[in-house]
């Protein structure tokens, strides 16, 4: 006999989840038995559903809550989620004690480990406990993969199409970090980011801070590698990890950088300059100038409280941008909002120059240079237009890391 409401006993469960987006249609919501034309792929909520209902009976298991909403394609390595579940016996529905978290976890990954996904960690928390509500950041990493045209690095990248955006400058071999962690700076703190939204956003206000928005990059050589065809066996989590690619960053009215805790890695180094300004250097870096460099790594790591919809991904949209519109050959004129205007200066025909390549612009953009992409990311930010911003990147290569309580 199915007990009353009122005899209903359930424990509150959070519990980690990492996925590969590639598989599913978002994390939230039932999008493959909705409406006339079901979605492709199911949703990670979906999937959770459904394990969960084989491990406790579909009655016996409650609201299942995220943290954060993420799009079909971008994965997760550590999204939270809460789940209500109550524990009786098969036969006669005997209320029984509540399951240990690693059972939960353990049955769920039985079943979930086949679908790409995996429970990382699990948890009894109070009945009051909201994975959405009670969470206070939320960190994302951005993974660019940077190749000169007709590189043969494209062959060693071909598995790392769903799980990064491999993109070729227009411009040059290389996006210039330095422009890029100019156009952050201005992004940093409490604004209305209106232009980096996009439309269906649910919030109340488009008015966020962020609280972390850093930039960092390394590079690969073809001969570091174990043969022509494979890429390192890098992945996103060991270089969020890995002493230089922390979550470290310029905080506005601070006096240097602000560290992620050790378990997250750190080790950035901000140093101060006359006027305020701050230099961020890499400690580490695995290559040098004078070796053969074939492949740009670029994060970009974002944390604050809450998001508008699609932010993160506009504003590497915009980053990437600023980081293309530099050339050492040819310098061409972009106004404010980072928009092609012409060309003011071109290599006359004559001229010495390099025949088939460029030099590698990556860090060795002016000051002038520098200050033009700081007035663009506020310029940006006043005109309060989405219409007026670089389009967004792509999903494939966002990663939802953290969700911090």
């Amino acid at each position: 006999m199915r007990p009353t409401v009122a005899a209903r006993v359930f424990q509150r469960y959070a519990l980690s989840v990492q996925y590969n987006g590639k598989f599913f249609c978002g994390s939230s919501g039932h999008p493959s038995t909705m409406g006339k034309h079901p979605a492709k792929h199911p949703s990670v909520q979906e999937e959770v559903e459904a394990a969960l209902h084989k491990f406790a009976r579909k009655t016996n298991v409650g609201d299942l809550q995220f943290s954060s909403r993420t799009d079909r394609g971008v994965h997760a390595l550590g999204n939270t989620f809460h789940v209500d579940i109550e524990r009786r016996s098969g036969k006669d529905q005997t209320l029984l004690a509540p399951h240990e978290p690693v059972t939960v976890q353990r049955a769920l990954n039985s079943m979930l480990a086949p679908k790409g996904l995996c429970i990382t960690s699990a948890s009894t928390v109070p009945s009051t406990f909201h994975a959405r509500f009670d969470a206070q950041h939320r960190t994302y990493m951005y993974r660019l993969l940077v190749l000169p045209r007709a590189s043969a690095a494209w062959r060693g990248c071909l598995f790392e199409q769903d799980k990064s955006w491999i993109i070729s400058p227009k411009n040059s071999h290389y996006l210039n970090v330095d422009l890029m962690k100019a156009a952050a700076r201005p992004l940093l703190g409490t604004h209305n980011f209106s232009s980096f939204q996009n439309a269906g956003c649910q919030s109340r206000t488009s008015v966020k801070t962020l609280d972390v928005l850093d930039v960092r990059e390394r590079r690969w050589s073809m001969q570091s590698l174990p043969n022509d065809l494979t890429c390192p066996n890098f992945t996103p989590f060991d270089f969020f990890q890995s002493s230089t690619m922390g979550l470290n960053s310029y905080i506005p009215g601070s006096s240097g950088v602000i560290s992620a805790p050790a378990s997250l890695g750190g080790g950035a180094v901000g140093v101060e300059e006359e006027g305020g300004g701050h230099v961020f250097t890499n400690t580490n870096s695995l290559m040098t100038r004078e070796q053969e460099i074939s492949v740009q790594e670029i994060i970009i790591t974002v944390r604050a409280r809450s998001f508008l919809y699609n932010q993160v991904r506009n504003i590497v949209g915009f980053l990437v941008n600023q980081g293309d519109r530099y050339d050492a050959r040819v310098m061409k004129h972009y106004d404010l909002v980072g928009q092609y205007v012409g060309e003011v200066e071109e290599v006359k025909e004559g001229e010495e120059g390099e025949e088939e390549t460029q030099e590698d612009t990556s860090s060795d953009a002016s000051v002038d240079d520098i200050l033009e992409s700081e007035r663009a990311a506020t310029t940006l930010l006043e005109r309060m237009d989405r219409d007026v911003a670089p389009a967004k990147a792509p999903a494939r290569g966002l990663y939802l890391m953290h969700v911090g309580y």
